[in-house]
Order: structure tokens, then sequence, then C-alpha cells
């Protein structure tokens, strides 16, 4: 919410983020767009500043509430239960193209959502579901080198969910890393 102000005040490279959505726009048919975001990003003085900046009358873009779907993302779900989440994500998404038919494109933007990915494609496969990540990826690319680079997974447990429950997930997700404990 602060990026822009936060590069002016510094003389380092700062990479942000921000919901993709004058790609989404590009691609749309119907230039009717959704921002999928947790409640706080949505909700936000900066977030509804930046859909009204892309909003014409010939376009809207549309800040979507995906908080439910954040838990099945921490609490593993999406893993462990695919079947359940699918029929979360699939009643997730219909409600959005219930109440906004015209929307052919959204944001998964939020850090949880891209990893639902796969759910989103499968309960609307004429949407476009576009990652903001792959815009950071591209800023980041510049600056980073590849061969003396370090990369190191830092986790906190709970009694809830444990680094060994965690570490689990990252191994079913093809992540040959493993998180070390964060006191």
């Amino acid at each position: 919410m602060v990026l822009n102000e936060l590069r002016a005040a510094v003389a380092v490279p700062v990479i942000g983020i921000f919901p993709p959505v004058q790609e989404a726009l590009e691609r749309s048919q119907s230039k009717h767009v959704a921002v999928l975001g947790v409640r706080s990003m949505i909700t936000s003085e900066a977030m509804q500043a930046y859909a009204r900046r892309h909003s014409t009358p010939e376009s809207e873009v549309l800040l979507i509430n995906a908080s439910s779907l954040v838990d099945l993302v921490e609490n593993f779900t999406f893993l462990k239960d695919p079947a359940a989440t699918q029929e979360a994500v699939s009643r997730f998404i219909a409600d959005v193209r219930r109440a906004h038919p015209l929307v052919d494109v959204m944001t998964m933007s939020s850090t949880h959502l891209p990893w639902l990915e796969r759910f989103f494609r499968a309960a609307a496969s004429d949407v476009a579901f576009l990652d903001p990540a792959d815009a950071v990826l591209d800023q980041l690319t510049p600056h980073i080198s590849i061969a003396n680079g370090q990369t190191r997974f830092v986790a906190t447990e709970t009694a809830e969910f444990s680094l060994d429950q965690f570490n689990g997930a990252l191994r079913t997700l093809g992540v040959p890393q493993q998180a070390e404990l964060k006191n």
C-alpha cells in the first residue's frame, strides 16, 4: 500500500506487487475483471483507489473478498483433501460469477490464492486466472545471480501445525528444500 512512497524514499531497488489489473483488462473480452484478495487488501483505501484508477465507463475492476479460501492453503486442505478444496473453490467461483456474470479474468492477488490455481481453473475453465507473482519475478531478474544465490526456508510452528507437517507439504509440492525452525 506504500510501495510508490517507499521507492521514492530509498536509493535501492524496491520490488513490490500490485494486482495485474492492466494485464487483466487487456486480456478480458468483456472488460470486467475481478481482483481476488483478502479482506484487508480489498477494503484498503489504496486498493480502492487503484481499482477506481483502472475502471472506466467501458471497464470495471471489482475487488472480491477471497479470505474464505485462505484456510484451504494454511491448513493444507488443498493437499490433504482435493475434493473438498474443489468443492469450496467451485462454490466460491460460482457465487462470484452469479453476482458478476461479465467477469472473464480474475487475479489471484493474495499469497495464498496461487496455490489454488488448478482448482480455480477447474471451477471456471473459461476464465483467465492471473498470478501477480509473475510480475515480481520479472522485476527481480535484473537484481539476482542464480549461480551465487542461496535460498533458505524459515518457518514457525504451532501446536496445530508442526514444522514436520510443513516440510511434508513442501515435499508433496515437489519442493526439494526444507524449512528450518524460526524461534
